[in-house]
């Protein structure tokens, strides 16, 4: 019946050193960025209105509708920077830092022509300059970046997705990376 004082230690792997070691594999170089794997990413998507709220909606819908190998891909998993009140840069770069895998931005070109800016960071992706679906993607570093037409973006996202899943096997990866999405 003496007290005695209890020591504990624990030398496993948990759920903060398993996110700050993916946060480190995944970063786009000195500037920092993250890029986050999709499995693990607080959202899979990001939509970063520029020239008002009017159609977040209909995006939303439409990239809750995508489906890769009859799987929904985004589900609720989606982000809306509505913060009116930031400059456009700033809310990009924010999307950028965070390392949202999707940002679907709705700018200058949207208010002209519908169309829809696609910047997709998704890490071990190996996309060149090349067209998906019809569209034009130009890549730079770790971002590909795509104008797409509203009325294609379900279309543009699944191909994209699937390119991704078929070519983003990292060394020592195995797994589809969009296995747990």
């Amino acid at each position: 019946g003496e007290r005695s004082h209890v020591e504990m230690g624990c030398f496993g792997i948990g759920v903060s050193r398993i996110l700050q070691a993916a946060a480190e594999c995944s970063s786009s170089g000195a500037n920092g960025k993250l890029m986050w794997p999709m499995n693990i990413a607080p959202f899979l998507a990001a939509i970063v209105p520029l020239t008002g709220q009017d159609h977040v909606p209909q995006v939303y819908q439409l990239l809750s509708g995508v489906t890769v190998k009859g799987q929904s891909v985004f589900k609720d998993n989606i982000a809306v920077d509505d913060r009116d009140y930031l400059s456009a840069g700033f809310r990009l770069n924010d999307a950028q830092l965070l390392g949202f895998p999707i940002t679907v931005v709705l700018g200058r070109a949207f208010a002209s022509s519908s169309e829809v800016e696609v910047q997709l960071r998704i890490p071990g992706m190996k996309l060149e300059a090349m067209s998906i679906a019809g569209i034009e993607i130009k890549c730079d570093g770790h971002e590909c970046r795509a104008l797409v037409r509203l009325d294609a973006l379900g279309e543009f996202l699944t191909a994209a997705l699937e390119k991704a899943s078929s070519s983003a096997v990292a060394p020592g990866q195995t797994d589809d990376p969009l296995v747990g999405v």
